[in-house]
C-alpha cells in the first residue's frame, strides 16, 4: 500500500494516478508512486513557532537542493508537483527580495506537503523521495485545542504530525530567550504540544526521531549581552566550517565532493555537543531532553544559519543548511537497521587511545553507517553503556581479565564485532579466527602487536583518520560481499 501525500490515506494506486479517497481526489505523480513501491517516502514535519526561521530554512535548503550536483557525482532533484515548485520558488524569493512575508507559511488545516525527489543522493544509486509538511508556527498554539474537539475530524497537520518518522523541532534561540519575558514558553513546550498529538492518536513515540534545529546561529556567535546564550567554540568553528555556505552565489568556488561517511560523523559529533550546550545553558534545555529520553523517542541536535539579503545586494551565507536533510536520510532507515554491531572497549594498557578520542571516532563512524553499537569493556559480560551511546571519557574498570570471548558468545549471528585495543591484545583472540567470526570481527589498535593476530581484519591505527580509514577497507569488503 502506498499512502497519497495529500491526504495520508494508504492504499493501491491501481486503477491509476488519481487518489481513491473521494475526499480528496487529488491526481499523485507518477514518479512519487513508482519511488514509494520501491521504498518508504521519508515523512517529514516542520514544528515551531512563528519567526522562527522554518521558511528562511526551508528556502535555504531548497536553494542548494538545486545544486547538488555540483557536490555529488549525477545527483539530481525533482519537485513532483506544481505546488511544492510554486511554493519553493516563493519562499526563495522571499529571501533573494529581504522579504520574508513572501514565504511565511499560511495556517490551514490542510497543509499541502511539498513533495521532492532526490537521486543519487547523498550517494550513487540512491532514490530519495520526501514528503515535508511545513506547519505555520500557530499551529503549536492551537493544537491541544484542536485534537481535544472531538466535534470535527482531526485537522491534517495533526495526522502529519502523527504520522511522520521524523520532526523537525525549529528554535531559534535568540528569539526564544527574548520571547519567554512575554509568554514563559521555554523549549519543552514544543515537545509536550508534539506529545499530545501522539497521545491523541495513540502513536508510540519511541523510536520516533526528534530533529532540534537551531535557527539563526549567527546571532549566537558572538554577543556582548552578558544574559545572551553563546554557543560552544567547538559548534561555532562547525558553522564556519560549512564548505558549502555560498554553493550557487555568484563567484564562489567549486566546493569539494560530499564525504557522506564523514560528514554523517560530524552531524553526530555535533548533536552530542549541542545536547550537552541544551541541558546546561538553555532555559527548561534538562527537562526538555529528559522527556524525549524518557518518551523512547530518538533525540538529535542541528545548527544552521542564512545571513544577508538580496535587498542589500549580499549574497546570502547559508550555513549548514543542507544538514537537516541528510540528517532525514541518516534517520530514515529507521531503528534497528543494521542491528547486531557489538564495540569492545580495551581496560589494560588503553590510555593513548582514549586521550586521543580514537573510541568516539569509532563511535562517530559507526553510528555514520546507521550502526549503533552495543558497548562493552573487554571481560564484561554486561553492557557498559546504553545501545548507541559511549561517554568521551569513560571510567574503566579494574582488574577484568582481557577477554571477549564471554561477550562475542552472547551476540546474535550475522552481527559484527569491533574490538579497540592498547598496547594488549586481548588474551582469547586468535580462538575466533578461521571460524564464523571470520569475516564480521574487527581488531583495531594502538601498537604493531595487533598484526601479529591470527583474525582476518586487523589494524594498527594512532589517529582518528587511520581509525576511519580502517573501518573504511572493512566495510568495503563487507558491504559488497556475495
Amino acid at each position: 500500500m502506498i499512502e497519497c501525500p495529500y491526504c495520508l490515506t494508504p492504499q493501491s494506486f491501481s486503477r491509476g494516478e488519481q487518489c481513491e479517497n473521494e475526499a480528496c481526489g487529488k491526481n499523485v505523480s507518477r514518479l512519487y508512486i513508482e519511488s514509494a513501491r520501491l521504498r518508504e517516502p521519508i515523512f517529514i514535519v516542520t514544528f515551531g513557532v512563528t519567526q522562527h526561521g522554518k521558511s528562511t530554512l526551508l528556502g535555504s535548503m531548497s536553494f542548494l537542493v538545486e545544486r547538488i550536483g555540483v557536490i555529488a557525482q549525477g545527483a539530481f532533484h525533482n519537485y513532483l508537483d506544481t505546488h511544492t515548485m510554486q511554493r519553493l520558488a516563493e519562499i526563495q524569493r522571499g529571501q533573494q527580495t529581504g522579504n520574508p512575508g513572501l514565504g511565511a507559511t499560511p495556517l490551514t488545516d490542510n497543509p499541502e506537503p511539498l513533495l521532492l525527489m532526490l537521486k543519487n543522493f547523498p550517494t550513487q544509486s540512491e532514490t530519495q523521495t520526501l514528503v515535508i509538511f511545513d506547519l505555520a508556527g500557530e499551529v503549536v498554539d492551537r493544537i491541544t485545542e484542536r485534537i481535544a474537539d472531538r466535534s470535527a475530524p482531526p485537522p491534517l497537520y495533526a495526522r502529519a504530525i502523527a504520522k511522520a518518522r521524523t520532526i523537525w523541532f525549529i528554535v531559534s534561540l535568540y528569539d526564544l530567550q527574548r520571547e519567554m519575558v512575554e509568554t514563559g514558553r521555554s523549549i519543552n513546550a514544543l515537545f509536550m504540544a508534539y506529545q499530545q498529538v501522539m497521545m491523541h492518536f495513540n502513536a508510540a513515540l519511541r523510536d520516533r526521531n526528534v530533529l532540534t534545529i537551531f535557527t539563526k546561529a549567527d546571532l549566537l556567535r558572538e554577543n556582548t549581552n552578558d544574559d545572551a546564550l553563546v554557543i560552544p567554540q567547538s559548534v561555532s568553528d562547525y558553522l564556519a566550517d560549512d564548505r558549502y555556505y555560498d554553493l550557487g552565489n555568484r563567484g564562489a568556488s567549486r566546493p569539494p565532493v560530499l564525504d557522506y561517511d564523514r560528514y554523517a560523523s560530524d552531524l553526530y559529533r555535533v548533536s552530542d555537543e549541542l545536547q550537552s550546550f541544551t541541558e546546561m545553558e538553555v532555559t527548561g534545555g534538562s527537562a526538555f531532553v529528559a522527556m524525549v529520553e524518557d518518551s523512547g523517542a530518538k533525540l538529535h541536535f542541528n545548527i544552521g544559519s542564512a545571513q544577508g539579503s538580496g535587498s542589500t545586494g549580499m549574497e546570502i551565507k547559508r550555513y549548514r543548511a543542507l544538514d537537516p536533510l541528510i540528517w532525514s536520510i541518516l534517520l530514515s532507515q529507521g531503528p534497528g537497521h543494521q542491528s547486531g554491531t557489538t564495540l569492545i572497549l580495551a581496560t589494560q594498557d588503553a590510555n593513548g587511545l582514549y586521550q586521543a578520542g580514537l573510541h568516539t571516532v569509532l563511535l562517530d563512524r559507526l553510528r555514520a553507517r546507521n550502526r549503533y553499537p552495543q558497548s562493552y569493556f573487554t571481560g564484561e559480560m554486561r553492557p557498559a553503556f546504553a545501545e548507541g551511546n559511549l561517554p568521551p571519557d569513560p571510567a574503566l574498570p579494574i582488574g577484568r581479565m582481557g577477554l571477549i570471548g564471554p561477550i562475542l558468545d552472547r551476540q546474535p549471528s550475522g552481527g559484527i564485532a569491533v574490538v579497540l585495543v592498547g598496547d594488549q591484545l586481548p588474551a582469547d583472540i586468535d580462538d575466533f579466527a578461521y571460524t564464523s567470526w571470520d569475516d564480521r570481527l574487527v581488531v583495531i589498535g594502538t601498537s604493531q602487536q595487533v598484526l601479529n593476530a591470527r583474525v582476518r581484519w586487523k589494524y594498527r591505527a594512532e589517529t582518528p583518520s587511520e581509525v576511519e580509514q580502517a573501518l573504511r577497507d572493512f566495510f568495503q569488503y563487507y558491504d559488497n560481499r556475495g
